[in-house]
């Protein structure tokens, strides 16, 4: 049996490099030779037995012996694929991951913690020159952004708040504002962030430490409030839930 060089999860905080299975090509499915692969913070709570999304999938998981976990943030190369799948990628292609109907990529299959990986079509965008693989691997979580602000329906002359601006409240803040936002509110408790805030395109920000939130809001919108609130502070997710 032909195999590779992978990450093993033998137990909670338990990671050995060693040989895996190589993977099998299936119809609607591609096999990918990893360039670039980051743990998510979601990924990084359940390495160490926190209880974060996926938490009871992880654990029932381990108790069937050592697992090919995590790794669904990345930047990949396709070396075999299906000619006839309807996306048109090919051998080749430099891909990122996006999101799969069949489960989570890293938790119901093995991701790319390891040299070569299989990963649905459905999950894989071909990224352009200009790119880099290490940014390529922060495309996957930029793209639950976007479907919790497409979600809401987000447009011209809307104001969105956003409580928490690290990885994935800025990703939220800038799509927002791409969406046409025409007031985004960025929260944190960190000065050196809410300035990064501002620069990728918050019009306004509070320091949670230091303002009442809702007090600030509450005046800042004349005592109306605001439609759209995105919560990206929640320390044990790494993806954010969108409210209306």
């Amino acid at each position: 049996m032909k195999t590779v060089r992978g990450w093993l999860t033998h137990a909670f905080n338990e990671m050995r490099l060693e040989e895996v299975p190589y993977p099998e090509l299936k119809p609607g499915w591609a096999i990918v030779k990893t360039k670039v692969v980051q743990p998510s913070v979601t990924e990084v709570q359940l390495f160490y037995g926190e209880r974060s999304n996926s938490y009871d999938k992880v654990k029932k998981a381990l108790t069937k012996g050592p697992q090919q976990l995590f790794g669904h943030e990345f930047c990949a190369e396709i070396v075999d694929v299906d000619e006839k799948n309807p996306y048109g990628l090919r051998a080749g292609d430099r891909v990122g991951a996006t999101h799969t109907h069949i489960g989570t990529i890293g938790r119901d299959f093995p991701g790319c913690f390891s040299e070569y990986a299989a990963i649905p079509l459905d999950a894989l965008a071909k990224m352009p020159d200009g790119v880099t693989d290490w940014e390529v691997a922060a495309i996957q979580p930029l793209t639950s952004c976007i479907f919790d602000v497409t979600a809401l329906g987000v447009t011209l002359g809307d104001t969105v708040l956003v409580l928490g601006q690290g990885v994935m409240g800025l990703n939220c803040t800038q799509v927002a504002k791409a969406a046409g936002a025409d007031t985004v509110i960025g929260v944190d408790r960190r000065d050196d962030i809410l300035q990064m805030a501002k620069k990728l395109g918050a019009d306004i920000t509070i320091n949670a430490a230091k303002e009442n939130v809702v007090e600030r809001v509450m005046e800042l919108t004349e005592g109306q409030g605001v439609p759209f609130v995105i919560e990206a502070a929640v320390r044990r997710w790494d993806f954010p839930v969108a409210l209306r």
